[in-house]
């Protein structure tokens, strides 16, 4: 069960766009909700040991987030050959 409720199945609209659905998934990131957990391991964890939650959620993120290159404002191809990354 999804903890976010406008993707859960019964409360999706033909009308939801893509720019609501990216601005929950914004607001859920710098609002995780733990009263409303899909995972309530992890939501504890906020709860009595949030120093630990960041510490794996920072952890989590440089093992699996993608890498992307930097973009200059001067050019791309100077970015992309100066081989820049983005975590």
């Amino acid at each position: 069960m999804m903890c976010l409720t406008i993707l859960q199945y019964d409360n999706w609209k033909t009308g939801t766009t893509i720019e609501k659905a990216i601005q929950s998934l914004i607001s859920l990131l710098n609002d995780p909700q733990p009263e409303r957990p899909m995972r309530p391991e992890i939501a504890d964890q906020i709860y009595k040991d949030n120093e630990a939650f960041l510490r794996t959620a920072e952890e989590h993120t440089r093992k699996y987030a993608e890498q992307r290159l930097a973009i200059s404002q001067s050019s791309s191809s100077d970015a992309i050959s100066s081989s820049s990354f983005l975590v």
